[in-house]
């Protein structure tokens, strides 16, 4: 909705505000209002996890609602941005994943999960070009080159940096 918004304000479409509106009502009652856990957002109401790709997600929801309304979400970006910064290893069996915490002892490093965080990471770099930004979304990168396979891409890798090599990603 909020990139609807964005192209048709650009045009100087008078509708754009009905989608801006619908779109700031979501995140205002939704994610600020239920999600928000202080450090990041939930996975959901009921379960504390802060998801890293689903924290992105909305990083570029909370980007494009402050460019359309000039109020600043600071406070949340940045604590989205730690939430997946937090979630990256940086040494390891496998570094550069960006572990989805819902994913208990497994501790997982999916392959589309980490790509899905790193499109939030690059939004946010664009707002605020930061250097711990900018690396953690180039290991998350040289992560994802380590998924390739002749075959196909896989899922991703376990702890150990064993590969989860089902499904495999063709």
């Amino acid at each position: 909705l909020l990139e609807l918004a964005q192209q048709l304000k650009l045009l100087e479409h008078p509708g754009w505000t009905r989608y801006f509106h619908a779109a700031e009502k979501n995140l205002q009652e939704f994610h600020l209002g239920c999600l928000w856990g202080g450090k990041g957002f939930l996975d959901q109401s009921w379960h504390p996890i802060l998801v890293p790709n689903k924290n992105a997600t909305t990083i570029e929801a909370l980007i494009l609602y402050e460019e359309l309304s000039g109020r600043d979400m600071s406070e949340y970006i940045d604590g989205a941005l730690d939430a997946i910064l937090t979630a990256q290893e940086k040494v390891g069996a496998r570094p550069g994943a960006i572990v989805h915490r819902g994913t208990g002892r497994h501790k997982l490093g999916i392959g589309i999960y980490t790509a899905r965080s790193v499109s939030g990471l690059m939004k946010a770099y664009q707002r605020e070009p930061r250097e711990d930004v900018r690396a953690c979304a180039g290991a998350a990168l040289g992560f994802l080159q380590g998924l390739v396979t002749p075959t196909g891409n896989l899922f991703g890798r376990y702890a150990d940096g064993s590969p989860i090599a089902s499904p495999k990603m063709i």
